[in-house]
This record gives C-alpha cells, sequence and structure tokens, in this order.
C-alpha cells in the first residue's frame, strides 16, 4: 500500500466482516466493526446480522484461523 522505506506503519482501525453464500458467492451480509476487534468476538455478531438479513438460519460457517475460540457453539463452525 505504501512506496519506499516502511519508516510509518499503516493502521486503519476497521475491520469489514462480509457473508457469503457457499454455492453462489452472493454477499448476503457486511458491516465494518470500529478499533480493531478480535475475529472470534465479531463471529457471533456476524451471524446475527446474517439471520437478520436473510431470516434464514445459518447452516455452517467457514472462517479463517483468526476465529479460534470463537463464542458461537450452536453453530457448525469449520476453520481453515
Amino acid at each position: 500500500m505504501a512506496k519506499g522505506k516502511s519508516a510509518k506503519s499503516y493502521e486503519f482501525d476497521v475491520k469489514v466482516s462480509v457473508a457469503t453464500t457457499v454455492r453462489s458467492q452472493f454477499i448476503v451480509a457486511s458491516h465494518a466493526m470500529h478499533g480493531n476487534p478480535y475475529d472470534s468476538d465479531i463471529l457471533l455478531k456476524t451471524l446475527h446480522i446474517i439471520f437478520d438479513m436473510t431470516n434464514q438460519p445459518t447452516q455452517a460457517c467457514y472462517v479463517d484461523r483468526g476465529y479460534k475460540g470463537h463464542m458461537a457453539q450452536r453453530y457448525e463452525i469449520d476453520i481453515a
């Protein structure tokens, strides 16, 4: 993102969570989280937003290793 020397670091303090369907990659929900929250803290909130947007329960969730230690035990969470 920056050219030249790496004397300055760049931090934006905003994470974006984007949820898609598995088969069609259609975006069903997205939201911005300010302040750099830990990934596992935002998973449950994202799953609630998906339900609010689609009125369908989430059957399975595929996430990266940053979501290890999540608090969403009632969902099937697969960590890649």
